[in-house]
């Protein structure tokens, strides 16, 4: 993804400071980043985002890059919360946690399932003492509230 990426913005430099002839591509993405969108070519080779603008898209890589940058450089026994939106695909993720433990286990994985608390923190700042509890933050509702002294889902209130 990082390299298709390199590689345009090197291609797109290059035009720009004139060493040689703009080809259609080339145009295409000079065109899309004037009017601030994601270019296509980008797209394909990257994670699905929420955002159409491109500056929302490089905050988002940004963060997602340093996520990852954390994960590398410390051991994920210390990892206190996984953000759910650096994940290419949070289900699968989520789906890993179970495989891991019907492994550590000897249980078939059609036995186990995640079990969900809504914590009244934003993000928790200590690792899980259990080996099977897992943090996770960055959850986002589309078409719902949260209500938190009653801990459920309400109809988004329209103001």
């Amino acid at each position: 993804m990082l390299a298709c990426i390199r590689e345009s913005v090197a291609d797109l430099l290059a035009n720009i400071d004139g060493e040689y002839p703009r080809p259609l591509e080339i145009e295409a993405l000079w065109s899309q980043i004037q009017l601030n969108k994601v270019p296509e070519k980008w797209r394909t080779v990257s994670f699905q985002t929420a955002y159409d603008s491109l500056a929302d898209y490089i905050v988002e890589l940004g963060l997602k890059l340093e996520f990852w940058k954390g994960i590398v450089e410390k051991d994920t026994i210390e990892l206190t919360s996984w953000w759910l939106p650096a994940f290419f695909d949070p289900k699968a993720f989520l789906t890993a946690l179970i495989q891991t433990r019907a492994r550590q286990e000897g249980i078939p994985m059609k036995d186990l399932r995640n079990e969900y608390e809504i914590l009244d923190i934003l993000r928790n700042e200590t690792p899980a003492t259990d080996k099977h509890v897992h943090y996770i933050h960055g959850l986002a509702l589309e078409g719902a509230d949260w209500d938190y002294g009653r801990k459920l889902l309400i109809e988004t209130v329209k103001t």
